[in-house]
């Protein structure tokens, strides 16, 4: 029997190490509590589209339901920017951590900002398979 100091802990049941086994809403919880403003390591393709997935869900679905204040317009539009604005920081994680996936420094979200062709060149990045092994960004996950 091994020394209780030299074994390994079981990780928690309900807590994977790793988003690898989890739902996408399980996924989606796991990039907004575990890695809420975590940029540094990398994003699998499954983890960035699972999270990108229910939060339009979300988001539609907050469209929808705010739809009861367009009569206030103004209460309307402020409810969709807070509510936006609790999904910045999440959502630039786990993009940033995709581009590191694929190899790619952070800053290459600002191809987004170039006029016609920047948001396909990003989608293209966001798209295809991850490095193989470690990258200058760490492990796969």
């Amino acid at each position: 029997m091994p020394h209780p100091a030299y074994s390994k802990p079981e990780p928690h049941p309900a807590l994977p190490s790793t988003p690898r086994t989890l739902s996408p809403w399980g996924i989606f919880t796991y990039c907004l509590t575990k890695r809420y403003c975590k940029f540094e390591g990398r994003a699998s393709r499954r983890e960035f589209w699972s999270y990108i997935f229910i939060l339009a869900i979300i988001l539609l679905g907050a469209c929808f339901g705010f739809m009861m204040l367009w009569e206030q317009e103004i209460l309307f539009y402020l409810c969709l920017f807070l509510l936006s604005l609790a999904f910045l920081c999440p959502t630039a994680g786990v993009l940033i951590r995709r581009l590191h996936d694929v190899n790619k420094s952070g800053w290459f979200i600002l191809w987004q900002s170039v006029p016609f062709v920047g948001g396909f060149i990003l989608l293209y990045y966001l798209v295809i398979k991850g490095t193989p092994g470690p990258n200058n960004y760490g492990n796969p996950s």
